[in-house]
């Protein structure tokens, strides 16, 4: 399928689906029925995943441009996720921190995983992380209209962040700690990138802020990973944690949802894009797996859709079985210089200047 996938994505694009049919030859849907069933989705799958890209990028290209130059200079004293594999032990678990329903069930565990994993949260989870007294160890950030009010915490100033310069230039300015970038293919930043004399480095967008985390700690050669608040469901008929979006979030009525299987119950109901990220986990584990015996993801959420190639279990199980080393994060952070030396500094700041002409 992977194969039949990749010669079809070129070819299933937004700006054809509506000149678009496919037909099943007399006999074969008798003949190869599971073939025939598998090609079908695959077909709806990539058209319905590009149909959510072009309704993406419709809905932030008013802030796309805006972000992208106002955010270019900060590159100037920002790092480079590959800067991390110089410095992170990879013999810790990474810590995925997701701001689903299920997370208001099990965050104060968190306590127990600090200075012993690498904890990153997405931006919607570090309002209730610190009121439970948590400081991640790093945040997550690429909504390019991401409102500033979800990390509007004097103490969220200062935690690393990791971030697409299409992301809220708005929350950019109100940060004052470290960034970290990676080659996203912008012209512009490529350039100063290429000018820092480092690896290349990306990482797979799997759509939400989450999937970013779990394809870093991937990248950078981290092989457990907890999953914490990864719902990917309305548990509960929620969406969020409370303390996210509203101090109390809103049930909501499910009715008519589509349903998966859940890590807990029978079926829980979920939102399209919610299924679109839990395919792409989905995918995306199975090929980790794949390529490395030893990979192994441990789905902490305590609720939500069941994730394939996951293990279930606890949040206190998770931390007990695999947080059993200590780390200091922000000191392996402190061995890390700006990915811009005095020279391409001064060079990538002529260059920026002159973008305009």
């Amino acid at each position: 399928s992977d194969n039949i996938i990749t010669i079809l994505k070129p070819l299933i694009k937004y700006e054809l689906l509506p000149f678009s049919r496919y037909f099943v030859l007399p006999n074969y849907d008798v003949l190869f029925s599971e073939q025939v069933v598998s090609f079908m989705k695959i077909i709806r799958d990539l058209a319905f995943r590009d149909r959510i890209n072009y309704n993406t990028q419709s809905q932030f290209s008013k802030t796309f441009v805006k972000n992208v130059l106002n955010n270019l200079p900060y590159i100037l004293d920002a790092y480079k996720t590959t800067q991390l594999v110089e410095v992170i032990p990879r013999d810790i678990p990474g810590i995925v921190v997701a701001a689903g329903p299920s997370l208001n069930k099990n965050i104060n565990d968190l306590k127990l995983a600090k200075g012993h994993a690498f904890i990153i949260a997405v931006d919607t989870a570090v309002k209730p992380l610190l009121d439970a007294g948590i400081v991640p160890d790093m945040f997550a950030l690429v909504d390019g209209e991401k409102p500033l009010m979800l990390v509007e915490r004097e103490e969220a100033k200062q935690i690393p962040l990791i971030a697409t310069l299409s992301a809220a230039s708005e929350i950019f300015q109100y940060h004052t700690g470290m960034k970290f970038f990676y080659n996203e293919g912008f012209r512009y930043a490529e350039r100063i990138f290429a000018e820092a004399k480092m690896p290349f480095g990306e990482i797979c967008t799997g759509g939400s802020v989450a999937t970013h985390i779990f394809s870093l700690f991937h990248k950078i050669g981290i092989q457990r990973i907890i999953l914490v608040g990864q719902d990917l469901a309305l548990t509960n008929n929620r969406t969020h944690a409370d303390g996210t979006f509203q101090e109390k979030m809103e049930e909501i009525d499910t009715t008519g949802y589509m349903k998966v299987e859940g890590n807990y119950e029978k079926e829980v109901p979920i939102r399209l894009d919610f299924k679109t990220y839990l395919e792409w986990y989905n995918r995306y584990i199975r090929g980790c797996k794949e390529n490395d015996k030893d990979f192994c993801v441990i789905n902490a959420t305590e609720g939500g859709a069941r994730i394939q190639n996951t293990e279930v279990m606890t949040l206190k199980e998770a931390i007990e079985r695999e947080c059993r080393k200590e780390v200091d994060i922000q000191e392996c952070f402190g061995k890390l210089k700006p990915m811009l030396n005095k020279e391409g500094r001064k060079w990538s700041v002529e260059y920026i200047r002159g973008i305009p002409g």
